[in-house]
């Protein structure tokens, strides 16, 4: 048990912080319930709607340090993400026929000098190839020995 005034203090606000915290917490996830039971009832209208005051609710939990900012960021992608597929799911479901296919697959088009590729490949890359190579001047040893014996003696 603390014994200094300071520690008292600390502990007293220790347990309104964690109660506000389990409060704010508890909330978070009954609404996160709310969302996942409108995706699994197919309902994309209705957990767009739910996603947006979801949204808002991890925000403020994060920003008073109930959350962690990227778990929070983590919660709110993985829902969107899911809300983004039924809804891409009602759109093909309804749109495609049996002859298209449900996802064209777009090949970007070739670019000048898509012979470089991987990291550094873009326009960087081009530049460096356009430059000269820079002059390079060694300087003079020091006299009689290395650096590092300097040191030593």
């Amino acid at each position: 048990m603390a014994t200094h005034k300071s520690a008292e203090k600390r502990a007293r606000q220790a347990v309104r912080r964690s109660a506000r915290n389990t409060q704010i917490k508890s909330a978070v996830r009954t609404f996160e319930k709310k969302v996942r039971t409108a995706l699994a009832a197919g309902d994309a209208a209705g957990s767009m709607a739910l996603m947006d005051q979801f949204q808002s609710k991890v925000g403020k939990a994060a920003g008073k340090g109930a959350l962690h900012a990227k778990a929070a960021a983590r919660k709110v992608g993985r829902l969107a993400a899911a809300i983004s597929k039924l809804s891409l799911a009602g759109l093909t479901a309804k749109t495609s026929d049996e002859t298209t296919p449900a996802k064209a697959v777009r090949k970007p088009a070739a670019k000048a000098g898509a012979g470089v590729t991987g990291k550094g490949a873009g326009k960087s890359a081009t530049k460096a190839a356009a430059k000269p190579a820079a002059k390079t001047s060694a300087k003079p040893a020091a006299k009689g020995a290395s650096a590092s014996a300097g040191k030593r003696a």
